[in-house]
């Protein structure tokens, strides 16, 4: 997604990260750019090398730009002052955001989900004429979903699915956050989104009464080992939580000695030695190898676990080798390793990169088709855009018949994308939308909507 900015850098959104494209030509005013996100060298060939102060990494850098990546532990109210956004952008980056997990704090409990409906309470405010419910998960609407007038204040009730949702109330046209509700985020605009999750999972421990303090740690809050306190019931400790679907590492830390979770069988090596367990959230897919009969081990990794070639080793079965695994919608690159050989899918035609890079990719609950008709004599296409970094060893799309097809996973948002057609980049001709790029070239838009 293209942002407003300073003339020498764009923003974008891609996938779920914000990248900055600094215009690597614009010598007179590159290195004040550069000291601007927080690096000290200004010498372009050290930036991937170099750790800039305000969480921009260096992801590339060519004659023509320099690529920058705002870490995800970064929020958005501190980029730069260059970074602008209108209405409609700060719902895409609302909706992009990745959130692993999440939990709720209030000073007094003013939203509720129980049994699938989720209640919205406005106390006071009695002699306003109209409260309106405006988030998220109606596009920011300013008339879709009044609130019903009550003796205390004022009430809605809908269903939302689990994950992280931003709200305001309208009173009387005016906008307001939730004053009772601690979990809020700058809106951009002078004030704040008041957020709410709605939960999908629950951790439990049985016993440890005696305990003093059990805290929870994973692999989606990067093993903290303070932040999510459990709370002591009557037979053990549990902690609710919105946690992003997939697969998911953690322990539980008693008094601060470190402990599997004895009601979980699920536990794996990760590699350096220790053992954790694992959980997960979503349905669950699997990996499969037919044959290598003979191997003695056989793993499975892929991007989704840092290529960690120790953790997912997979099971004999009578047809290959299988492992169970849950992953949240997406495009995964991934591969096998039969003892020490590396092996791609063979039953999987989709592929990404060439050579030894090349691997399996496996898209989940894709929700885009992208066609192009044509270029019967074309020996290969790839599909690239914001979604994969505009690699040019992108998604490999399928021949079918005389047109290339491919379907893939995209999140809520506006995408930028092109074919290269044996080498040669063109826009897609059956689609009206593009827009012009800093090569004063064209890009092909598409929009995906949050579908709840």
């Amino acid at each position: 997604m293209k942002m407003k900015a300073q003339k020498a850098v764009e923003y974008k959104i891609d996938g779920t990260k914000i990248v900055a494209v600094i215009d690597a030509e614009t010598d007179k005013n590159l290195d004040s750019i550069l000291i601007s996100f927080g690096y000290s060298t200004t010498n372009v060939d050290s930036l991937p090398f170099a750790t800039s102060s305000k969480h921009w990494v260096c992801i590339g850098t060519n004659a023509n730009e320099i690529k920058l990546v705002l870490d995800k532990s970064q929020k958005v109210k501190d980029l730069p002052p260059s970074f602008h956004l209108d209405e409609a952008e700060i719902i895409n980056i609302a909706s992009l955001a990745y959130t692993p997990f999440g939990f709720n704090r209030f000073k007094k409990t003013s939203v509720r989900t129980r049994n699938g409906v989720t209640t919205f309470t406005l106390p006071g405010n009695l002699t306003a004429k109209s409260v309106i419910l405006s988030g998220s998960f109606n596009e920011w609407s300013t008339l879709s979903m009044p609130m019903k007038k009550t003796n205390d204040g004022w009430q809605l009730s809908l269903k939302l699915p689990a994950g992280k949702h931003l709200y305001k109330f309208i009173v009387d046209g005016r906008w307001t956050e939730d004053k009772n509700n601690k979990q809020k985020e700058d809106d951009l605009n002078g004030g704040y989104n008041s957020i709410y999750f709605v939960y999908n999972y629950t951790f439990r421990l049985k016993g440890h009464l005696e305990a003093r303090k059990v805290v929870l740690s994973a692999s989606f809050n990067n093993w903290n080992v303070s932040q999510l306190k459990m709370r002591k019931g009557k037979s053990g400790w549990f902690l609710n939580l919105y946690v992003r679907p997939g697969t998911h590492a953690y322990k539980f830390i008693v008094d601060n000695k470190w402990i599997l979770d004895p009601d979980n069988r699920i536990v794996r090596d990760d590699g350096t030695g220790n053992k954790n367990n694992f959980m997960s959230v979503g349905d669950t897919l699997f990996f499969r190898l037919p044959g290598y009969f003979g191997a003695k081990n056989v793993y499975c990794a892929g991007d989704f676990n840092g290529w960690n070639w120790s953790e997912l080793k997979m099971y004999k079965s009578s047809k290959g080798w299988i492992i169970p695994y849950v992953l949240p919608p997406g495009n995964y690159e991934y591969k096998f390793k039969v003892d020490d050989q590396f092996v791609l899918d063979p039953k999987n035609p989709l592929t990404k990169g060439n050579g030894k890079h090349k691997n399996s990719v496996r898209f989940v609950d894709p929700n885009t088709t992208f066609a192009l008709k044509g270029h019967g004599n074309a020996n290969n296409v790839i599909l690239s855009g914001t979604f994969n970094g505009w690699d040019q060893q992108g998604y490999s799309m399928l021949k079918n018949g005389n047109e290339w097809v491919l379907r893939i996973y995209l999140p809520p948002g506006k995408h930028l994308y092109k074919f290269l057609v044996d080498g040669q980049w063109i826009i897609d001709p059956d689609n009206k939308l593009w827009e012009k790029n800093q090569y004063q070239t064209h890009n092909s838009v598409i929009w995906v909507k949050q579908i709840y």
